[in-house]
């Protein structure tokens, strides 16, 4: 009898809790089926870039002339901002940063990509690596093209720090998205923004090193760096200013690139925050959608959370439940999509359907192609073989 009252008791508790936490269960179980599969659009995605990018670098190498700039420098370094342009998957070669020497073997492509292990060898460059570097991250940076606000503001600073030598010590890049996609993908950013790369004083201890990452020169020569990114336009207030105080696109990015250590402000460089933070940008589309069923659950949510969870004092437990549920809801996810697109797979390979690099490179065994007999299809060919425009001799 004790234990059907205890079971009653706990059933009429558990129906009670639910009305404070049914909706934070279903947000976290949406969210969590959600991301799977934005996740998986956004891997694809950047492998697909990925691929396209490395062809591209590869088809321009036709153009190159032994001994002579290659065409994919030419490409990077006569374009928009008076700056280099970074690339894929030169980017480091670039900034004269090195990544492990792992990283280039087998594994994922957004190690390419990696902004958590770079390092630079203080002793490898004349002149030095510069202490840092401001990286513009644009859609479209293109001379043939009007600038935007940002664009010109970027511009207009660089040149004047050419002109007043303000910022000798530090170096200027820029990330075309249309370009290099691959990097603002795995980068996770939104354009415009700024990249601050900062190399440190001293080499890094044994002990804050990966011991499964090795690097090609000795770890006495190597500096870490330190990434932190700045999404425009800066939303807060920094060293205690009001918004205001700068608030033009020249105005920002002159206080943040001239100002010492104003970029000690934000912090560094978080993928996983990165992530969520372009998810929760991808939800609110379906918040934000009017008259639907999840503008009905966050416009509740909202209410349940100003008139009954905040007075109790019980939001952060709920917030709690939300990010448990929606972080079981993906693993769960993961484990029913994976066995799913293993299949797919083993089909499409079945079929000999073509790997994503197969589309680019094609295959390993294949001859050696030239673009312009592509693109011309042996006409040029013919017309040697053929005297179509010779005069008529007296025997025609």
């Amino acid at each position: 009898m004790g234990f059907r009252r205890v079971a009653k008791f706990g059933w009429i508790a558990f129906l009670w809790s639910l009305s404070l936490t049914l909706l934070p269960i279903l947000n976290g179980l949406l969210a969590g089926v959600l991301f799977c599969f934005w996740d998986r659009r956004e891997v694809n995605n950047n492998m697909q870039h990925f691929t396209d990018e490395l062809g591209e670098v590869s088809a321009q190498e036709y153009w190159t002339v032994p001994g002579a700039q290659s065409f994919s420098d030419y490409m990077d370094n006569t374009r928009a901002f008076h700056s280099t342009r970074l690339s894929t998957p030169r980017w480091t070669m670039q900034l004269d940063y090195q990544l492990p020497i792992e990283y280039y073997g087998d594994g994922g492509i957004d190690r390419w990509a990696d902004l958590d292990h770079l390092m630079a060898d203080v002793k490898s460059c004349n002149p030095a690596v510069p202490k840092e570097s401001w990286v513009y991250i644009t859609d479209l940076a293109s001379p043939w093209f009007p600038y935007d606000d940002w664009n010109e503001a970027f511009d207009d600073l660089i040149q004047k720090s050419y002109v007043s030598h303000s910022l000798d010590a530090t170096s200027f890049h820029f990330v075309e998205c249309s370009h290099s996609a691959f990097l603002c993908g795995i980068w996770n950013v939104k354009p415009p923004a700024l990249l601050h790369l900062s190399v440190e004083d001293s080499a890094p201890a044994s002990d804050e090193l990966d011991p499964d990452l090795t690097y090609a020169v000795d770890r006495k020569r190597l500096r870490p760096v330190t990434a932190r990114i700045i999404e425009l336009p800066v939303q807060d207030a920094f060293l205690g200013r009001p918004w205001h105080v700068f608030p033009s696109p020249k105005e920002q990015l002159q206080a943040l690139i001239s100002t010492p250590g104003l970029y000690e402000q934000f912090d560094p460089y978080d993928r996983e925050e990165q992530i969520m933070k372009r998810f929760n940008e991808y939800m609110d589309s379906f918040w934000d959608w009017k008259g639907s069923v999840f503008y009905l659950m966050r416009r509740t949510e909202s209410w349940c959370q100003d008139y009954i969870t905040e007075p109790l004092g019980i939001e952060s437990y709920l917030v709690d439940l939300q990010s448990l549920t929606f972080t079981v809801t993906f693993l769960l996810a993961q484990l029913i999509l994976l066995p799913v697109q293993s299949a797919w797979q083993a089909v499409k390979d079945f079929f000999g359907y073509p790997g994503a690099g197969d589309w680019t490179f094609g295959g390993s065994d294949d001859p050696p192609t030239n673009f312009m007999e592509d693109m011309f299809g042996g006409f040029m060919q013919s017309m040697a073989g053929k005297d179509r425009f010779s005069q008529p001799t007296a025997d025609s």
